[in-house]
């Protein structure tokens, strides 16, 4: 019996009683870094005006310092009837000047499941969200259906509503249908992209005006923190329909006259209007990493606050101003000298730039020249998406180390003092050094509503540096080690490249190739590998589907062309039967056929084929069993001779095929050559199979079944030519 006095019982608990306090602290703490943890950008997508309808056309746009302001398309509405280079006739404006996208009325209704009907009555800001945020989930290299039932939220930004004032304010009673409300409504345009993609996280639509994109970003981020959502998709969208808006802000005589925006300019008269739609996907930074995604910047920090009672309700308030960068900053962890650079709201008012430039200066002090610039030079003002083109011009700042020159600043503004204010206007491309280990940026967004949003956002992290892998729980051979590391020098990581492609039918998928041979040919510093990778796992597999073969990029490119260029009905694709599928046959070697260079690339290239041939390691005792498993271990890294041990050959043949299978996975039909010992050809097919659980095996072990479900076995133990059986399921895939 065990006797515990009183003494003894309260030293215990009071032991207890401190574990439990210090759990509890260090829950507190880790809650407080998740709260703090940066949010890592995984994709993003845009339509913005310049022909910027992706990120790369987007950054070519800005690299090139184009100028996509330019007149009010005629299809939108009759300028004469609504222009007075004067601004004094009643229903006029003094310009019609804007950024504006190419088409906004081009749909694929069929593509997203609506019908004609219904995408009639649906606002083209909804139809552009639909497609841009399918793009913003492949640029993230993330299939759509593996978020489906997901705690995945919708953050937008949208203040426009000139399709509700066409269509249900038209006049016409009878254009209104079942579909004319669902079809309108903001708060639809969150909705509609939850349904579609059967989204089950937070989906809200925000409007404080020119901020509304920015502060859909900050609630985004606070949801990831805060662990409501797994992963946000943030953004926002604003279109230019109708004429009525520039009538209005022309009475206000916030447009410019010249149709221009001068962000700092002596000569800047007013700001520009513009549309678009910008996306991004967002993780906490530790579910990126864990994840595998590919990280483009992170989101340090941000907050929002009012300007409260001002010199007007529209007024800029320069203490709000400050106060907002200076808790972003806090937010972020981060001293106001680690940023490098500042979007500014910028939008070229002779009032509202002065005073931006205050609070940049009270925050930043004088200690050095703080490069700041204006995307609305190259764009104009996208209102209710303004703030998605700032970031999205900044990630991609980052990502290429080099900031593009603002527009139309010629004489500094007189209104600023410059020789108190270290601020620096950066009017040509100008590269952007890590200086102190990264990149680091501010944003800001000002509503004239009053709401005020400022994020603070940095480069994406530098990964540790990768160490070779070594088999798990071996006895280290330096000799050995050495041999395998000038093996895998010699070993490209990949001689060969398939890329896939799909899509709802020919024409698209015509399209799409173009758009990939595009990007391989223009781009010299683009991976051919990180390209097929992003398409044949990062994208939905539709019907209509063909691939290349290729080493280069070149090669890709040019394969992809001569697909494009051909007529719709294309050759090569493959059209696939809803629930039909090609048969695939696994053909495995016989004792005879292997040697020690067999799967050696594959070792190297494929970590599904390296990590099954790791898990088949022999037993790790001492003597002769252990030294079989390290020799073992390298029969297909291709630094032994040929053994002449019959064992060690089947060894190499067992894991061969193991892995092989663990790579493939799912055959319709096994066939195993015959060639020496039968009994151990037999014991392969037994194991790939699934027959066989091996434990007990004293030079090879391997635990779980490899393939789920092998429809037909068969066992071919005389020889046979393999063409005949192995061809006619592949023969559609040729070319």
């Amino acid at each position: 019996m065990w006797i515990v006095n009183k003494s003894t019982e309260r030293n215990y608990l009071r032991t207890i009683q401190k574990a439990s306090e210090k759990i509890k602290q260090l829950r507190a703490e880790v809650g407080a870094l998740k709260v703090k943890e940066p949010v890592a950008v995984i994709g993003m997508g845009c339509r913005f005006p310049g022909n910027g309808v992706d990120p790369d056309s987007f950054w070519r746009l800005l690299e090139e310092r184009g100028d996509a302001v330019g007149r009010v398309p005629p299809e939108r509405w009759s300028v004469e009837a609504y222009y007075d280079p004067h601004g004094k006739t009643p229903g006029t404006a003094y310009t019609m000047n804007g950024g504006f996208l190419d088409e906004v009325d081009g749909f694929d209704c069929g593509f997203f499941g609506i019908s004609a009907g219904e995408a009639a009555a649906l606002d083209p800001q909804q139809r552009l969200l639909l497609e841009v945020s399918w793009e913003t989930l492949e640029h993230a290299g993330i299939d759509p259906d593996r978020l489906k039932g997901t705690r995945t939220g919708v953050f937008l930004g949208m203040c426009g509503s000139d399709y509700h004032q066409a269509h249900l304010g038209s006049g016409d009673p009878e254009r209104i249908d079942e579909h004319s409300v669902t079809g309108v409504a903001l708060s639809t345009a969150a909705g509609r992209l939850s349904y579609f993609y059967d989204f089950h996280g937070p989906s809200v639509v925000m409007d404080s005006a020119c901020s509304s994109s920015l502060l859909a970003l900050h609630h985004a981020v606070r949801s990831l923190r805060e662990g409501e959502t797994e992963i946000a998709l943030a953004g926002g969208v604003h279109l230019i329909l109708t004429p009525e808006p520039y009538i209005g802000f022309s009475r206000l005589g916030a447009l410019s006259p010249s149709g221009k925006c001068r962000a700092f300019d002596a000569s800047a008269d007013g700001y520009v209007r513009g549309e678009g739609c910008g996306l991004v996907l967002l993780k906490r930074l530790s579910d990126a990493r864990r994840d595998g995604d590919k990280i483009l910047a992170l989101i340090r920090g941000s907050a929002v606050n009012q300007d409260g009672q001002s010199n007007g309700l529209t007024a800029p308030n320069a203490p709000a101003q400050k106060d907002v960068i200076e808790r972003a900053l806090a937010d972020a962890g981060l001293a106001p000298g680690a940023v490098d650079y500042v979007e500014a709201h910028g939008t070229g008012t002779s009032l509202g730039d002065p005073i931006e430039a205050r609070a940049l200066a009270m925050v930043f002090g004088k200690r050095r020249p703080l490069p700041v610039g204006s995307v609305k030079t190259n764009i104009g003002h996208l209102e209710a998406a303004a703030g998605m083109a700032s970031l999205i011009k900044v990630i991609l700042s980052m990502g290429r180390g080099r900031i593009p020159g603002s527009l139309h600043f010629k004489n500094p503004n007189p209104h600023i003092p410059w020789e108190e204010i270290p601020l620096s206007v950066v009017t040509e491309n100008t590269p952007w050094p890590r200086e102190r280990g990264e990149r680091v940026a501010g944003i800001s967004a000002f509503g004239f509503s009053g709401t005020n949003v400022h994020m603070v956002v940095s480069g994406p992290p530098e990964e540790p540096a990768r160490t070779p892998d070594r088999t798990p729980d071996r006895t280290p051979d330096p000799t050995l080690d050495r041999a395998l590391d000038r093996a895998l020098e010699k070993i490209p990581e990949r001689p060969l490249h398939i890329l896939t492609l799909s899509a709802r039918e020919d024409l698209a998928l015509a399209k799409l190739a173009r758009s990939y041979a595009d990007l391989l040919l223009r781009d010299d510093g683009v991976s051919p590998a990180d390209v097929c990778h992003s398409a044949n796992t990062g994208r939905h597999r539709f019907s209509h589907c063909t691939f290349v073969v290729g080493d280069t990029r070149e090669t890709l490119g040019h394969s992809l062309l001569k697909l494009s260029e051909k007529p719709p009905s294309l050759p090569e694709a493959l059209e696939r039967e809803r629930g039909a599928c090609p048969e695939v046959v696994f053909l495995y070697p016989g004792h005879d056929r292997w040697n020690a260079g067999m799967g050696a690339e594959l070792y190297t290239a494929h970590p599904v084929f390296r990590d099954a041939v790791d898990r088949c390691g022999g037993n790790r005792g001492s003597g002769t069993e252990s030294c079989l498993s390290q020799i073992s271990d390298r029969l297909c890294r291709q630094i032994n001779p040929q053994p002449r041990n019959g064992d060690l050959r089947q060894i190499g043949i067992v894991r061969s095929g193991v892995a092989c299978t663990g790579l493939f996975r799912r055959p319709c039909t096994v066939f195993l050559r015959r060639g020496g010992r039968e009994g151990r050809s037999r014991l392969l097919f037994r194991l790939i199979c699934g027959r066989l659980r091996i434990g007990n095996e004293p030079r090879c072990h391997f635990e779980g079944r490899i393939v789920p479900k092998v429809f037909e076995l068969r066992v071919a133990l005389d020889e046979f030519s393999p063409p005949a059986l192995v061809e006619p399921p592949l023969v559609e895939f040729e070319g």
